[in-house]
């Protein structure tokens, strides 16, 4: 443990030191992804049914993922305040449960990972993102190893946590956004 520790700090002070901005990237677009989001499924019964179903029924050969047939998307419809604005947000789209392994469910609180996609509306400038159950990255890690790779000059997707009212239940998210067309014209 002591030794891997000793091994990531001598890598990282490495990468800083012959560090070069020839093939570094820097963000174009900071993106204003508010604090706390409220979100409403149009169909929470077959969202909950997805996520027990999804969590009882592994993959037949005993593998602990989650199978792609219990990955369907639900409407869904949120707002969010705009602090800059002093003016609530709507937004509408479709969510479904992401992630590979079971690690993504909590069966106990009856929530999972999202992938979200809106069709109207945006969460501070994002249409497409991810909201990833803290534990699925070690917690504060991934937040951190994101911060440094951006400052090497790596081109990362944003993420950050965020308070998610989902139908009532408060629950800490990592909001991540997807690789996709949004985050390489931000960089």
């Amino acid at each position: 443990m002591k030794n891997s520790l000793i091994i990531k700090f001598i890598i990282i002070n490495f990468m800083f030191f012959f560090q070069t901005n020839l093939y570094s990237y820097e963000r174009v677009y900071e993106y204003e992804v508010p604090d706390e989001i409220n979100i409403i499924f149009k169909n929470y019964k077959k969202h909950l049914f997805q996520i027990d179903k999804a969590f009882k029924h592994p993959n037949p050969k005993g593998k602990k993922y989650i199978r792609d047939k219990f990955k369907r998307p639900t409407q869904i419809k949120g707002t969010y305040f705009n602090h800059y604005n002093n003016e609530e947000i709507n937004f509408k789209g479709k969510a479904r449960i992401t992630g590979d392994w079971l690690d993504h469910i909590s069966i106990k609180e009856m929530i999972s990972s999202l992938s979200i996609s809106l069709d109207y509306g945006n969460v501070g400038g994002v249409t497409r993102f991810r909201l990833l159950l803290p534990k699925t990255r070690n917690m504060e890690n991934e937040i951190l190893w994101s911060i440094l790779m951006e400052e090497i000059g790596f081109a990362v997707p944003y993420r950050k946590f965020i308070k998610v009212n989902l139908m009532g239940v408060k629950k800490i998210f990592i909001f991540e956004e997807r690789a996709e067309k949004e985050f390489l014209e931000s960089w």
